[in-house]
């Protein structure tokens, strides 16, 4: 795995589409001009803080190879948000994170999910400033925020 600051690290223009992500993989459809975002299969059941950095990352990377020189070659007019595990879309917040952020009185973790959280969504309903379409390819049931069964309860 690689560290936090890696994980916000654009790649390189010259190595798309074959830029490598712990949670993430990335493509390109040349008929539809599509850049795809996949959430890998082997992904876990919930979005951890890493998942959201490398989210965070393929932006900046995007971005880098629509200001470079390769982008001629890769003509971008959608970003396609899909996910690879069977029957699944989307699978939420990592809500034990979160219940144990509030047992221990801890307020940044909880801060920094919620600050990366909105610059995603920001990002993705603007289209990142790009004159692209953003959208999301479901298939089976768009769910959202499992959890793992909590250490104890919660009081």
């Amino acid at each position: 795995m690689t560290t936090d600051n890696t994980r916000l690290e654009p790649r390189q223009p010259e190595d798309f589409p074959d830029w490598r992500f712990d949670y993430l993989d990335i493509g390109y459809e040349e008929a539809t001009r599509s850049f795809w975002m996949e959430y890998k299969a082997t992904a876990p059941h919930c979005f951890p803080l890493d998942m959201f950095r490398e989210i965070v990352a393929v932006r900046r990377s995007l971005l880098r190879l629509v200001e470079s020189d390769k982008k001629g070659g890769w003509p971008i007019r959608y970003f396609v948000i899909a996910s690879r595990r069977p029957g699944v879309f989307g699978l939420g917040g990592d809500l034990a994170v979160f219940a144990a952020a509030v047992r221990l009185r801890q307020s940044e973790p909880l801060r920094a999910h919620a600050e990366i959280c909105v610059d995603i969504m920001h990002g993705l309903a603007t289209a990142f400033g790009l004159p692209i379409v953003t959208l999301s390819a479901v298939h089976g049931q768009c769910l959202g925020a499992p959890s793992r069964a909590p250490s104890s309860p919660i009081s």
